[in-house]
Parts: C-alpha cells; structure tokens; sequence
C-alpha cells in the first residue's frame, strides 16, 4: 500500500512539475513550491477513478493555496487525465 502511495506521489508531483497549473515554476519557484498541495491533493483523489473529479479538486486545492487567478483549469484537467492513464500503467 505505501508503495502505490509513494508511486502516485512522485507520480502527481512530476505531472503537476511539468504542467505547471499556476505557472510559478517556469518562473524560478523551486520545485517544492506545490509539495504540500500535493500532499493534500492526492489524501483527496487516493479512491477516485474519475477524470472530472480530480480535475475538479486539484483545482479547488490549488485555487484555496494560490488565489482563482492564478490557476489554469485546462492544465488540471490535462493533470486529471495523465494521472489516470500513468497510474494504471
């Protein structure tokens, strides 16, 4: 069970990296910036097969942490589907 944990942690964490939904990183933020977001995010999508849903969350926690005007919806949704397809792989 941990390993799946930490599997869809470094998961969720290289896809959040590469995609960047607020678009801090490309600016020079370190690569940690998100980390307790993460955290937060994946205790939420642990059970959730629906695209949608973590879309939808990823969203809601990213958007409470960094503000509505910062947070690309089309790149959580990208996140969401990535996810989804890398972690049953």
């Amino acid at each position: 069970m941990m390993k799946k944990i930490k599997k869809d942690l470094i998961l969720l964490k290289n896809l959040i990296i590469e995609n960047d939904p607020i678009g801090i990183i490309d600016g020079g933020a370190p690569d940690d910036e998100y980390d307790s977001t993460i955290l937060q995010v994946l205790s939420k999508i642990n059970k959730i097969n629906k695209e949608d849903q973590i879309a939808d969350i990823i969203k809601e926690l990213f958007t409470r942490d960094f503000g509505r005007d910062y947070v690309n919806g089309i790149l959580c949704k990208k996140i969401a589907h990535e996810f989804l397809i890398k972690r049953t792989e």
